[in-house]
């Protein structure tokens, strides 16, 4: 099979970005509270105890239990329980219905999830406050990848590239929607960039090794995978294109040893 394969799941190579922390500067400097707060410096288990205490200590102002309900929520994301992660989201929220980033946050959780209608609903809450909430448009384009919506993914994309056109990760995931719509010229164009920002981006790497070849440029195609496999020696897609690549130029060699790695 000499024919390009247009990957959806490849939109999420780098999938949600990671949930947004808090501003803590109103809690006590406390043991509890500082467990809870410090992110990926404890681990989750350990945030997830102390955020407890601080959640069910009547004492505590509501404004430091609800930075705990989003706090034990990020901890509890980050190990996959996404249902109590949304119930503690969904708790600050309660507390702080204005606050984007709770909105935000209970998004990325619903999408992990796979229910991307509410993943979009909160994501589109967050930028209807935040309306220069570049992740927040990331985000739910990468939702709209998932229900197939590529249009509105690239409206999502072409956004959150206005907001912040350093952001690699929005040229990597357009230029998959434009590759498999097609459109060779323009996917190349947003892998370009996307590389740019990130010389040694595996999945822009492939991505515009892909779309040279649809454009019958093996040569120029075979220098990224090339370097895909220099950075990523494990990379099977890239074996298996560069395999194709190197057999349209008759490499039979070249490309038997590809398809055996």
């Amino acid at each position: 099979m000499s024919g390009r394969v247009r990957q959806r799941d490849g939109a999420v190579r780098q999938f949600l970005v990671c949930l947004v922390a808090m501003l803590v500067s109103a809690l006590p400097a406390l043991s509890a509270s500082s467990d809870c707060v410090s992110d990926d410096k404890v681990e989750a288990s350990t945030r997830i105890a102390a955020c407890t205490r601080m959640i069910e200590d009547a004492t505590e102002p509501l404004e430091n239990r609800g930075i705990a309900y989003f706090k034990r929520g990020n901890a509890l994301t980050e190990r996959g329980d996404y249902d109590r992660a949304i119930a503690d989201y969904s708790a600050f929220i309660g507390i702080a219905p204005t606050v984007a980033s709770g909105y935000y946050n209970r998004g990325i959780s619903w999408v992990f999830k796979g229910d991307y209608d509410k993943g979009i609903a909160d994501l589109d809450k967050a930028i209807s406050l935040d309306p220069k909430y570049g992740d927040a448009y990331y985000n739910r384009g990468v939702a709209w990848t998932f229900k197939g919506e590529d249009d509105r993914a690239l409206a999502d994309y072409d956004r959150a590239i206005s907001l912040d056109p350093e952001d690699g990760r929005n040229y990597h995931n357009r230029g998959l929607i434009w590759s498999r719509k097609g459109d060779d010229d323009r996917a190349i164009a947003d892998f370009d960039r996307a590389i740019r920002l990130n010389p040694n981006d595996v999945g822009s790497l492939n991505g515009r090794a892909d779309a040279l070849t649809g454009r019958g440029e093996e040569e120029r195609a075979l220098a990224d995978y090339d370097k895909v496999i220099s950075l990523d020696p494990k990379n099977a897609h890239a074996y298996y294109r560069r395999g194709n690549a190197r057999l349209t130029g008759g490499d039979f060699d070249g490309a038997i040893a590809d398809y055996n790695q």
